[in-house]
């Protein structure tokens, strides 16, 4: 991005689903599942993503930064399909600290998720803005994890449902794809690349 303007503009654009017409600029972050994606956004934005063994991020997750001299942070929701009144008004003001961070996203993703078994995805997405002298101005999308096979009490559906999500993320010649790759495994097994 040129500026600092053209951001806010990029990202109050996409904020109105225009991204879906003409094409926007975007770091998409994906990788398997369990390969360390979180562990890269933590690290690039400073914000305490949750992680743990297994579908951890179950539907978009917009992180807008900027760069600002007084420190605040913001999550809210953002709809495509059908939402209740209590996820459409989801609004969470993070601790001056953002140590809750993780928490309130496990929050929204409980809210976007409810009355669904565990491996249900949905488009529907968490948009966190965080502003701070210690942030740069940057925005990326993290998704869910590529899963190969599914447990016993998971729908197979699940498998398409993610790869169709991050296909339709990706395929903007105007995405900057940040693929995350376990260092364990062999490039060649990953099905993100």
């Amino acid at each position: 991005f040129r500026s600092h303007n053209s951001k806010e503009i990029v990202d109050r654009l996409r904020a109105i689903r225009l991204d879906k017409f003409i094409k926007l600029p975007a770091i998409v972050v994906g990788g398997d599942t369990s390969s360390g994606k979180s562990s890269l956004l933590t690290a690039i934005s400073g914000l305490q993503f949750p992680s743990n063994s297994g579908l951890t991020t179950r539907c978009p997750t917009e992180v807008i930064l900027t760069t600002s001299q007084t420190k605040s942070a913001v999550v809210t929701l953002q709809h495509f399909d059908g939402m209740s009144e209590e996820q459409r008004t989801f609004r969470r003001e993070l601790k001056e600290d953002r140590s809750d961070f993780a928490h309130v996203i496990t929050e929204a993703t409980n809210l976007l998720t409810q009355g669904h078994d565990a491996s249900y995805i949905t488009p529907n997405s968490i948009v966190v803005k965080a502003q701070g002298p210690d942030l740069g101005d940057l925005t990326l999308i993290d998704l869910p994890g590529l899963v190969a096979a599914t447990g016993q009490n998971e729908s197979k559906e699940i498998i398409t449902q993610i790869r169709s999500m991050i296909d339709s993320y990706m395929k903007s010649s105007r995405t900057v794809i940040l693929c995350v790759l376990p260092a364990n495994n062999d490039f060649h097994n990953s099905a993100i690349l």
